[in-house]
């Protein structure tokens, strides 16, 4: 179980590299100015959407390298704990923003199946990044489980966000 573990991590971790650099030598549009990374430490904004939900943007301590990953969580039961997400878990987390990737994921304003919720709560996260941190060079969609659906889903409602908006690139994870 361990080893499997530590397989899947590091499976993770190769595949978020290779979709970081596909990513990044995609020749989209460079990032406008923003106040993602460079401060010496992590810095994380977080809120409420106007549905409730709640969300949380980290960007790097270092260099921001201008690609934001948005993750999508998996199934919460009803009534669950509901807490924004922005990566699977800490260890995958940490590394992201130790190699110069902002991440940000809301809770979704509903619990159990809440495809309904998510995909405009996950939107409304992305134009909350716009606003109070920049605009990323291209956007990663990712996501576990149910998250993994909400991230197809996402691409198939919103691939081009319109005139101004970054890229989607879609990477769902299913775990």
């Amino acid at each position: 179980m361990v080893r499997s573990k530590k397989i899947a991590g590091l499976a993770l971790a190769v595949g978020l590299t290779i979709g970081g650099f596909t990513a990044y030598t995609a020749g989209t549009a460079a990032a406008s100015s923003s106040t993602c990374g460079g401060s010496g430490s992590v810095s994380t904004v977080n809120g409420k959407l106007a549905d409730g939900a709640a969300y949380l943007i980290q960007c790097p301590a270092g260099t921001w390298n201008g690609t934001l990953y948005l993750y999508s969580h998996g199934y919460v039961a009803p009534g669950g704990n509901n807490p924004a997400q922005d990566a699977g878990d800490p260890v995958t987390r940490d590394w992201m923003l130790g190699h110069g990737y902002a991440l940000a994921g809301s809770s979704y304003a509903g619990t159990g199946w809440a495809v309904e919720q998510a995909l405009p709560d996950q939107i409304a996260t992305l134009d909350v990044f716009a606003r109070r941190v920049g605009h990323p060079r291209q956007t990663i969609a990712w996501g576990h489980s149910l998250g993994g659906m909400i991230t197809a889903g996402q691409h198939a409602a919103h691939g081009q966000r319109g005139a101004g908006r970054p890229p989607w690139l879609v990477h769902p994870a299913i775990s």
